[in-house]
């Protein structure tokens, strides 16, 4: 199927619990304009622990987000609580390939409306004081 847009949240890869496989079905089934990928889709924080279990699937997810990249499909990363780690690259307005990296931003829908795409850490205490 082809859509204007495609959201994707909290796929936590390096992790042994990652549903890697059923997100490339999806992936390789589906076709969008825009692309987001709206936090937490490395897990960063199992890598900091040395606890990372990345798995071939896990590559292949990058791999197909990249394989958008080159077809032309805009790619918006916004940075979640478990891949903070990137929040160190916004002040050099980093990218990677034709993929954008955000902490927010805004998205206008078929109906012409604004909406905000965030991962919403910024609105949990908890993760705000860590």
């Amino acid at each position: 199927m082809k859509y204007k847009s495609i959201f994707i949240s909290d796929v936590h890869l390096g992790t042994k619990d990652c549903k890697a496989n059923l997100l490339l079905d999806f992936l390789s089934h589906n076709d969008c304009d825009n692309l987001y990928l709206v936090g937490d889709i490395i897990d960063g924080w199992k890598v900091q622990k040395n606890k990372l279990k990345w798995k071939e699937s896990h590559t292949r997810v990058i791999r197909k987000i990249l394989g958008f990249s080159k077809k032309g499909t805009r790619i918006v990363y916004i940075v979640g609580n478990h891949d903070e780690f990137l929040r160190l690259l916004l002040p050099y307005k980093v990218e990677f390939g034709n993929i954008e990296v955000h902490n927010m931003c805004t998205h206008i829908g078929v109906d012409g409306k604004k909406y905000l795409v965030t991962h919403g850490d910024f609105f949990d205490g908890v993760v705000r004081l860590h």
